[in-house]
């Protein structure tokens, strides 16, 4: 069983959550590595982002205003964010995370092929990063079941982009994946997600 995310010598992880996940954590304080504002903010050159094998029924752990509780995701992609330069932190907001259906050509794509960009929820945070440490996110997905994802046009993907983590910020990677049940707007009033993005205290 994967717990949650790991930071290699520090106390700061970044984790992807479920939307229930994330109303309940935005109002709480994340700690931060201390320091971030003395240093330049990441250049993309200078992060090396790898990503991990697709875990299926996971289970991870999340702490609320209650303590720390077993969260479960239906599908789970570890990214990991390698500092190959001098100490930087990422971008405030950022990473996102944004999927893509029908194709692995980011090159050319209609807006239907993108789902919603889900950025971080505490914009204000930044994360410091130390030359030649490694910090982990989890994508994490669940299945749109149920009323409150009444709008959602769930979809298998191709694969997902990661963005605004780093300078310039119109840098992205993209990851070819196959995953199931992404949930894509059909434009019935209000945006749907089964993922989301959410800095988690340890």
């Amino acid at each position: 069983m994967r717990t949650f995310l790991r930071r290699r010598r520090s106390a700061v992880a970044l984790i992807l959550l479920t939307p229930l996940a994330l109303v309940v954590m935005i109002s709480l304080p994340v700690p931060i590595a201390q320091g971030a504002t003395l240093h330049t903010a990441c250049q993309a050159s200078q992060i090396r982002l790898s990503v991990s094998a697709t875990e299926k029924n996971a289970t991870y752990e999340v702490r609320t205003s209650t303590g720390l509780h077993n969260a479960f995701a239906y599908e789970l992609v570890p990214v990991h964010f390698y500092n190959r330069g001098r100490t930087c932190h990422l971008l405030m907001g950022g990473p996102n995370v944004q999927f893509v259906r029908h194709t692995t050509n980011v090159a050319r794509l209609t807006n239907r092929d993108w789902s919603v960009p889900s950025p971080s929820a505490n914009n204000g945070q930044r994360v410091l990063i130390s030359r030649h440490e490694t910090v982990e996110a989890l994508v994490v997905i669940v299945k749109p079941v149920g009323k409150s994802f009444r709008g959602c046009e769930p979809a298998t993907v191709t694969g997902f982009r990661v963005g605004d983590y780093a300078n310039p910020i119109s840098a992205t990677y993209f990851v070819p994946r196959k995953l199931n049940d992404i949930c894509f707007d059909v434009g019935v009033g209000r945006t749907v997600e089964d993922f989301g993005i959410q800095w988690t205290p340890t």
